[in-house]
């Protein structure tokens, strides 16, 4: 019995050491696992449209995807993402264990699937590098991808950028300026209001969902808006909007 709690002790300090290692070199941890894509060798595609495709059905018609710079963004619309999807952005490295063990406790104590833990460089690398399917492998390709790509890009304002410009909005709209154009006929994002990036910022959780149910993407946006006053994002008084939203084709 001694024997067995002390290979467990010793298990468990390999894998704190592994993961430690992950954590500060993660550039390194191609040769450790080389089923990985290189995404020092990856292009990134900022001009071509991209199709939906839902079992044997293609959507048709793809709004281009111009891709926008980082200062062409209102700020707004990052404080927005960042309040919806991942509040510790600015924490952490590309994977939230604080998070993880938020939604694993959550998880277990509600006995099913309640809380996710994809921070937004996860999701990204998600969107850029894998499939959609859910298996472990994958789960833990995009961990470790998406801790490359914070220490490749060493940015977070540049992390941003190519999460607004690469996520699905619904509506075959991929990239912010894509969305700008499907939702509110505009393609200059950085005319965005507070309530139209609120409202853009929480369609990717759901982006078909959202696309044919404006009134709960409108609810949505509400969320939105009270997680951004908690942050100190918005003041307090401040005073929501509800976006004219063009009808979808």
């Amino acid at each position: 019995m001694r024997f067995i709690k002390r290979l467990f002790i010793l298990a468990c300090l390999l894998l704190t050491l592994l993961t430690w290692s992950i954590y500060e070199h993660p550039m390194a941890v191609a040769r450790v696992f080389p089923f990985l894509p290189n995404i020092t060798r990856m292009q990134l595609s900022t001009d071509t449209p991209k199709t939906v495709v839902r079992g044997s059905t293609q959507l048709l018609q793809p709004i281009p995807n111009v891709y926008v710079p980082l200062q062409e963004i209102p700020i707004t619309l990052c404080q927005a993402v960042v309040a919806i999807e991942d509040q510790r952005f600015y924490q952490h490295k590309g994977v939230d264990f604080y998070g993880v063990a938020r939604a694993i406790f959550t998880d277990l104590t509600s006995q099913h699937a309640v809380e996710g833990a994809s921070t937004i460089t996860q999701q990204l690398a998600r969107n850029l590098y894998l499939s959609p399917t859910q298996t472990v492998r994958r789960k833990l390709t995009e961990a470790l991808l998406a801790l490359q790509l914070e220490d490749y890009y060493k940015n977070k304002g540049k992390i941003l950028e190519l999460y607004l410009n690469n996520i699905y909005y619904g509506r075959n709209a991929w990239g912010i300026k894509a969305a700008a154009t499907a939702y509110f006929g505009t393609s200059d994002v950085s005319t965005l209001s507070v309530a139209q990036c609120a409202f853009l910022a929480g369609l990717p959780q759901s982006p078909s969902y959202f696309a044919n149910n404006i009134p709960a993407a409108l609810a949505k946006q509400k969320l939105i808006i009270q997680k951004m006053q908690a942050l100190g994002y918005l003041p307090d008084n401040f005073v929501d909007v509800l976006p004219q939203v063009l009808p979808g084709k």
